[in-house]
Order: structure tokens, then sequence, then C-alpha cells
């Protein structure tokens, strides 16, 4: 919530979706230059949605921002 008040104060529009699978569907019909996402998500995991969002990519380069709130090395990596 934090980062989405930082970037809306900047005058960027914020979209938020529920789940990896609704994320999907949006990018399929809108394009956006940033894309934030936690590697928690509920059914697809955000690294999961993170491939196929390079593997699907049509037209100018996205940027993907992956954070988490776990502090377990192996979600780091």
């Amino acid at each position: 919530m934090l980062l989405e008040r930082i970037i809306h104060s900047r005058g960027h529009e914020v979209v938020g979706c529920e789940s990896a699978e609704l994320a999907l569907e949006r990018l399929e019909r809108e394009d956006f230059p940033l894309i934030t996402l936690d590697i928690q998500l509920p059914g697809m995991s955000g690294l999961e949605l993170c491939r196929k969002l390079r593997s699907q990519s049509q037209g100018a380069y996205v940027y993907i921002l992956v954070g988490t709130g776990n502090s377990r090395p192996e979600d780091l990596r």
C-alpha cells in the first residue's frame, strides 16, 4: 500500500488485481509500463506470473518489480 501511495502521489494511475489470473486477463486488454507484484499470490505464484508475462510479451518492454514480505533466503533468491 505504501508503494501504491508513492506512485499515485507522483501522478500515475495505480491498478490493482486480486490474483495473478486476474492480472493476466487485464494485461491481455491493456499495456502497463510497470508491474509490481508479490511472489506470494493466491493461485499462481508471482514468479510464475512473471515467467508467463515474459513469454507472452507483445509490444513494448514491461518493467516488473517483484517483492515479498518474507525474509527467508530461499524466497529472496
